[in-house]
């Protein structure tokens, strides 16, 4: 029995501490709201491309700042885009944080979107999918992927694509000492081995962190006294 081949892993690229801010001032001036939410979100959640443009009105918790990934939108044989009721795997299917000010935008934009239907005489639904273009109709994963493409080369990053903004989003969470196991549920991955091995390089550093604020923090109570009686 023959078996497929392995597809290539994508490299995880090494990100500058001005990445995120260079995107952030870009996205403000764009020229899409529409695409400029969707990559924010990305950023934010660290869904998949699908998993967050699978995601509906319904599926945001707004009194607890949450989102529900259970499903994908992905591209339909011959044309058109469908909506799979099933993420990756069974991990995929799970309740992600977001935040204030994500969830501040996203009221605007809903409130645009109702704007926007009634222009259009269409009625509006809870059901309705949160990221679309600017006529209302579900957004295209390929036409947001190249417009991300796009959008990062003009702001200096011609190497890095939409998928590059998920591995941001993990590396962020890294900076910050968040424990491996809790990067890798919210990425959605089915082992935590997986995240280990994607992002290693990120959770070392973390480690090193970590070592040094235990450093600082037996230092400052004490440690240097006892080290200096311990070696005499």
């Amino acid at each position: 029995r023959m078996r497929s081949p392995k597809m290539p892993e994508h490299k995880v690229p090494d990100f500058s501490d001005a990445m995120l801010p260079d995107i952030l001032t870009g996205l403000a001036i764009c020229d899409s709201v529409h695409y400029a939410l969707a990559l924010i979100v990305a950023i934010a959640s660290g869904c998949r491309r699908g998993e967050f443009l699978g995601i509906n009105w319904s599926d945001i918790g707004w009194n607890d700042y949450s989102v529900n990934v259970h499903k994908t939108r992905r591209h339909q044989d011959g044309g058109g885009v469908a909506v799979k009721n099933r993420p990756k795997n069974h991990t995929s299917n799970r309740k992600i944080k977001l935040n204030a000010p994500i969830i501040g935008l996203l009221v605007e934009f809903k409130k645009a979107q109702q704007q926007l239907y009634a222009d259009f005489g269409r009625k509006w639904s809870v059901k309705e999918p949160v990221f679309t273009s600017a006529i209302g109709t579900p957004m295209s994963p390929g036409s947001l992927s190249d417009w991300a493409s796009a959008f990062l080369a003009k702001i200096g990053y011609p190497s890095l694509s939409l998928k590059d903004l998920r591995h941001l989003s993990a590396s962020l969470l890294a900076s910050q000492n968040i424990p491996i196991q809790n990067v890798s549920a919210r990425l959605g991955h089915a082992r935590t081995s997986t995240t280990q091995n994607m992002y290693i390089h990120l959770f070392q550093g973390a480690d090193e962190m970590t070592s040094s604020a235990m450093e600082e923090t037996l230092t400052n109570a004490g440690l240097d006294p006892l080290v200096s009686a311990l070696s005499m």
